[in-house]
């Protein structure tokens, strides 16, 4: 499951690089490409390929290198993965609670963020390539793009003077929100946070407590984050006699910002998640699943519709049935039946002819 969620829509062909005639076949293949993305060890890529002779081959070809600290620096020959960048970064310093230990995050952020970096430096290198009409090699770092999400702690670190403990654990990384914190109700835990003293009064409504917005001691989120643990108490002694659901439909109805605590499995078949996300077929190892798979992200308003969740069911991997659309051996455009459109496909895909690449061996 985990591998159909991380390579969902891609395919795969195995090169050896290190053989003249894989070289000679990437070249030819990067002749047709408009982005080669790739996250060899600083160095590695360009003495196997050679970027120069790739930006030769391809003038307009936009190569894309994501690596743990970038290719110069005192720590680019160190090996990163997101665990490392988590711990050299600071990431972990201020994940946790402050008498506890540094802690991962749950998910892989810094893969994640490093990512959207580095697809961002390939749309901006393409759009540049607009008008120049050249490409270019790019390069994003796990190690610098991790640190813009971590403006909050840096902040109010030096902005206190380095006296605020690094770890806040649920509160806010800065300590300049408040309240701001998880709070345990009667069946589960609620995250609530007033970013502006609207929502504070908001909450004061719906906590029956609107006094508490004439105090000068509490009135304004200055005052409320120099009374940290007297807020958390105020709002964690009235959210614990309460069920979550209760309390989520509350603040909905007065505009507070809130959110129950969801495990990671249990939002994936929640009601927001459901309508925006893509079913596509997944096959484990044993026994067949009907999986939903997260969809892209993105929503582009002048792009093509996506299918419908549900459109595609899950079918048993079978290799002698005819491949359908999306299904593995798809080559071609297909009518609204499904059948190949043998006259489209047979089109050239561009107006260059494509090269005649050498035929690779089938590994058993």
């Amino acid at each position: 499951m985990q591998f159909g969620l991380l390579n969902a829509g891609k395919r795969s062909l195995s090169i050896d690089l290190k053989n003249e005639d894989g070289r000679r076949l990437f070249t030819e293949l990067a002749k047709t490409a408009d982005v080669v993305v790739q996250n060899y060890a600083p160095g590695t890529f360009d003495r196997l390929v050679g970027i120069g002779a790739l930006l030769e081959a391809n003038p307009r070809l936009i190569i894309a290198a994501g690596s743990g600290y970038g290719s110069t620096g005192p720590y680019c020959a160190l090996r990163a993965m997101d665990l490392t960048i988590q711990a050299m970064s600071g990431v972990m310093a201020t994940t946790g609670f402050t008498d506890g230990p540094p802690v991962r995050t749950g998910p892989s952020v810094v893969d994640f963020i490093g990512g959207a970096h580095l697809a961002a430096a390939v749309l901006a290198a393409l759009v540049q390539r607009a008008v120049t009409g050249r490409g270019q090699h790019v390069e994003v770092a796990l190690y610098d793009a991790i640190f813009p999400a971590l403006a909050s702690n840096i902040g109010g670190y030096f902005d206190s003077d380095g006296e605020i403990p690094e770890r806040t654990g649920n509160r806010h990384g800065g300590l300049g929100v408040s309240p701001y914190n998880v709070y345990p109700t009667a069946d589960g835990w609620i995250a609530i946070l007033c970013l502006h003293d609207r929502y504070w009064r908001a909450l004061c409504e719906t906590m029956r407590r609107p006094e508490l917005t004439d105090k000068p001691s509490l009135s304004s989120n200055v005052a409320r984050t120099a009374a940290l643990d007297r807020v958390d108490a105020i709002v964690g002694a009235w959210a614990g006699d309460l069920p979550t659901a209760d309390i989520v439909s509350a603040l909905h109805d007065a505009g507070a910002v809130r959110a129950g605590e969801n495990a990671a499995g249990r939002d994936h078949r929640s009601p927001g998640h459901r309508p925006r996300a893509a079913r596509a077929p997944h096959q484990p190892r044993a026994g067949l699943v009907d999986a939903r798979q997260p969809a892209p992200p993105r929503r582009l308003t002048a792009a093509r519709p996506q299918r419908a969740p549900g459109a595609w069911r899950a079918q048993r991997a079978d290799p002698r049935q005819p491949a359908g659309p999306g299904r593995r051996g798809d080559r071609g455009p297909r009518d609204r039946r499904g059948h190949r459109d043998r006259r489209r496909a047979s089109r050239p895909r561009s107006r260059r002819d494509l090269p005649e690449l050498p035929r690779l061996r089938r590994h058993r």
